[in-house]
């Protein structure tokens, strides 16, 4: 996914699938072109209303002041399992 269009989608299908209670970045490790984020989030898996809690991390890459790449991964059997019958 590239451009501004694509970040909007992204999130729109985020909110689909997921109802966020809480998201909490704990700890941001900076380097010379990127940010690393780790953090923890509660969520509802949409649509069964199953809640799981999981921790995460964020890569941002930054150039010139703009985002231009970002790589996200978070607890894949945690949310799974919220969302399974």
């Amino acid at each position: 996914m590239k451009g501004h269009a694509a970040v909007g989608e992204w999130f729109g299908q985020v909110a689909q699938a997921d109802q966020i209670q809480a998201f909490e970045p704990k700890e941001f490790l900076a380097g010379p072109d990127h940010v690393t984020v780790i953090g923890t989030e509660k969520t509802v898996a949409l649509p069964g209303g199953k809640t799981f809690e999981c921790e995460w991390v964020h890569v941002w890459w930054v150039k010139d002041g703009k985002i231009t790449r970002f790589w996200g991964m978070l607890d894949s059997e945690a949310a799974g399992k919220a969302r399974s019958g």
